[in-house]
């Protein structure tokens, strides 16, 4: 494969969904490539095949580079709150966050690669350091390291879901101080984040809110039309046209459009009832962090009445992004690259 060299140019994100492998590369703050590449299998890890199908890609469009940085399995991650000794006592803090994840988890400390960040102090708290720590095994990890490097791609880092789509997602809360939440609306289930002071403080899999609960036979869905092969999707950002994105909705008979509002009404209000709890918690947490807006991104998030019926009953703004909203592009309104492409972003932003 003869891959051009292009200096400035970012690594490539890839998002790696149920039905959809995503990838984005920036220059800058610029969009310059994206691809989204219907799944074979489905579900779980990746195949040597579909990952040889994205390298066999990627090659043939506007990306630069094989450097690559993916995102570690949410259900492959160790994560929890640390309540450690103050900084100033000299402790050695990320040995001992390291040591009371793996305890937690019952986990191997040496076998395992952990990331960690401090937390704002919450209110009424003692004199110590909150840390947030998320480790995945070294099992886990090296299995998608040897994969996508034995088709081809060198793989820069392995990266944190959370870390990547609040950094994608950041700059849309700058004007609020930085605290916000994100919903990833998924197949199998959404993802709340919740920032406070441009800091990821929570994040929690809302199972019960995924575009599966919607029957398969009439869910809506972000789909590309026009292409259904392994390229499906692929577009340079500055023509984005040639692949255009809505969420569908099939003709049905009256009583089965009926059926399906009554399954999308009630995957709505889960949704608003699964927030409730954890935006509570961060105002217990922090009393001035009051979360004023939502970001919608994955593949639901411009389900038809979404985000006036979450505005209204959590009584916030809630707006759906896509891709272009966390980049500059010369694409048009009407020719964005889709909201399931946020996470890809946030994953090219990665610098080590």
């Amino acid at each position: 494969m003869n891959w051009p060299t292009t200096v400035h140019r970012s690594p490539i994100g890839v998002d790696i969904g149920r039905r959809f492998i995503k990838a984005a590369q920036m220059q800058g703050r610029r969009l310059v490539a994206w691809a989204c590449i219907e799944r074979r299998r489905g579900d779980g890890p990746v195949s040597p095949q579909e990952a040889a199908e994205l390298f066999a890609a990627i090659g043939r469009s506007p990306f630069r580079g094989r450097n690559v940085v993916l995102a570690a399995p949410n259900d492959k991650l160790l994560a929890g709150i640390m309540e450690l000794p103050p900084r100033s006592s000299g402790a050695p803090l990320e040995l001992l966050a390291k040591s009371e994840l793996a305890r937690r988890h019952d986990a191997d400390a040496d076998a395992m690669e952990m990331a960690c960040w401090d937390l704002p102090t919450p209110a009424r708290a003692a004199n110590r350091t909150y840390m947030m720590a998320v480790a995945c095994k070294h099992a886990d990890s090296t299995s998608m390291l040897d994969l996508f490097e034995a088709k081809g791609f060198s793989v820069q880092a392995i990266d944190v879901q959370a870390i990547a789509v609040a950094r994608a997602c950041g700059p849309m809360l700058k004007d609020l101080g930085g605290t916000g939440a994100i919903l990833d609306v998924g197949h199998d289930a959404s993802r709340l984040v919740l920032m406070y002071e441009g800091i990821v403080v929570y994040e929690r899999n809302l199972p019960k809110c995924g575009l599966a609960t919607i029957p398969a036979t009439d869910q809506p869905g972000m789909v590309a039309t026009g292409q259904k092969n392994a390229e499906c999707g692929m577009q340079n950002a500055e023509s984005l046209g040639q692949t255009q994105w809505a969420v569908l909705t099939p003709n049905e008979p009256a009583a089965q459009a009926t059926a399906h509002d009554n399954f999308q009404a009630r995957l709505f209000e889960t949704m608003a009832g699964e927030m409730n709890i954890p935006l509570s918690y961060i105002v217990n947490q922090y009393p001035q962090a009051a979360v004023r807006r939502l970001l919608l991104i994955g593949g639901g998030a411009m389900l038809d009445g979404l985000e006036s019926f979450l505005a209204s009953r959590l009584g916030i703004e809630v707006r759906a992004v896509t891709g272009c909203d966390c980049a500059e592009s010369a694409s048009s309104a009407k020719e964005q690259a889709p909201p399931s492409l946020v996470t890809a972003i946030g994953l090219s932003q990665y610098a080590a």
